[in-house]
């Protein structure tokens, strides 16, 4: 445990700023790409298609433009409020809060099942494929990439849950055993400059309570080429590896069939527990290593994007909306504490900052921001549960008055629980002074 907490972990960072000024960066350079298309479209008298896309291009521009505070400037302090968000699945802002909304959400679902179900975590991959290259356009061939997700993966996974569930049968396999519950998978593309794209699914299975699946064989796909670890594969695994080429190469699947191949696609099956799930929700789209989204790579992944689910639930998972593109920012109600007394001292005004000028009154400690989410982000950051944290609380001195005298009123906490913060450093006791150090940051925040 910590021997002191500095509110400067607990408030909003100029981090989290600088995060969203680069998110802006790249949104600016994908809103081009967007007129660019719109351009072509309305060349083409294609005109619904260009408003479409000249309005995702309005969309990336105004994306946390501005964000909204209440400011309490008697104490100064800034608590967030609300900004625009674009929604766009190539925005990395929105694709950050959003994957961050849903891990929320599905912990709270598994930590809901894990009673009656163990959960997975399984990867199916195919080989690369290309996109709408120059010289593959002069030949008259078009990108492979919306054909192998649509024709080929989403059908083939649905194949795949029929066998799960023993609703396909194939003689001499018995996949009902497993004890499949339901699935929530979500689709990954990595791209490469040569527009290559290499696409896979994640997804988290809950499967039947103490299954046991033990790695044993070594393959060409247990050897992971940047890290040098080796991962050997369960029976099952390499089963799925073979299933898995046989249906997304058309095949007929029997147990001759997947008897006959050495080697399928990579797949891999393995347990894991309710917190390790966030693989599912990473991006939907990645570059490969440095590789920057060029025109033509943009193209390639806005049409073969298209239409096309980032996330799908099966089974006991399908009642639940995780694929909603709803962005929570609401994740720590205590919060609602310290506004409450806020509130008792002034009536807060309205304010509206950019990105860029909230990170430098950060780093020039002009004001204290505050937000839901940086209070519940301290508190999975420390690691611990809520009533563990007892730990002296430091404050910035700007707003020394309100911490020590309405904070502890209202709480009814004594002053010297604070320890208050000269210029940015934590003001020094004096020797007979004593620091209380049974105070709970969730009392206050």
């Amino acid at each position: 445990m910590a021997e002191q907490i500095d509110l400067t972990e607990v408030v909003q960072t100029a981090k989290e700023y600088e995060r969203i000024i680069r998110g802006q960066m790249t949104n600016e350079v994908i809103a081009r790409y967007y007129d660019d298309m719109a351009d072509i479209a309305e060349m083409e008298r294609d005109f619904d298609t260009a408003n479409r896309f000249h309005n995702k291009s309005d969309s990336l521009r105004s994306c946390h433009r501005i964000m909204h505070f209440n400011h309490y400037a008697q104490v100064g302090v800034k608590d967030y409020q609300r900004t625009i968000y674009c929604h766009d699945r190539f925005c990395p802002i929105c694709s950050k809060l959003r994957a961050s909304t849903r891990v929320k959400k599905f912990l709270r679902i598994l930590t809901a099942l894990e009673p009656d179900y163990d959960f997975f975590h399984m990867v199916l991959t195919c080989p690369n494929v290309p996109g709408l290259t120059l010289r593959r356009a002069r030949k008259g061939l078009a990108s492979e990439l919306k054909p192998t997700i649509k024709n080929r993966m989403a059908p083939g996974f649905r194949q795949l849950v029929g066998y799960l569930i023993g609703r396909v049968s194939v003689a001499g396999l018995d996949f009902t055993q497993l004890g499949y519950a339901g699935a929530v998978r979500s689709i990954e593309v990595t791209f490469t400059k040569e527009q290559m794209y290499h696409m896979h699914y994640h997804a988290i299975v809950a499967m039947r309570k103490g299954l046991t699946l033990e790695g044993k064989t070594v393959n060409a796909f247990s050897y992971d080429k940047y890290t040098g670890r080796v991962t050997p594969f369960s029976d099952f695994e390499i089963l799925l590896q073979k299933l898995w080429f046989l249906i997304m190469n058309g095949q007929r699947v029997t147990a001759k069939a997947i008897d006959a191949l050495d080697l399928g696609y990579s797949c891999w099956f393995k347990k894991i527990l309710p917190h390790e799930s966030h693989e599912v929700f990473k991006y939907i789209v990645k570059p490969d290593h440095e590789t920057v989204m060029t025109p033509e790579i943009f193209r390639d992944l806005s049409d073969g994007l298209e239409n096309v689910r980032g996330m799908q639930t099966y089974g006991v998972f399908h009642k639940y909306k995780l694929e909603s593109e709803e962005i929570d920012d609401s994740f720590n109600p205590l919060y609602d504490v310290i506004v409450s007394a806020l509130n008792r001292i002034e009536a807060p005004v309205d304010c509206g900052e950019s990105p860029t000028t909230v990170r430098d009154n950060i780093v020039a400690k002009n004001c204290l921001y505050i937000s839901r989410r940086s209070i519940r982000s301290f508190i999975r950051k420390m690691g611990v549960d809520d009533d563990d944290l007892a730990v002296p609380i430091a404050v910035p001195e700007k707003a020394a008055e309100f911490f020590q005298t309405v904070i502890p009123d209202v709480l009814d906490r004594p002053a010297s629980s604070f320890l208050y913060l000269d210029g940015g450093r934590p003001i020094k006791l004096k020797r007979n002074e004593t620091l209380l150090s049974a105070m709970s940051v969730d009392d206050i925040f």
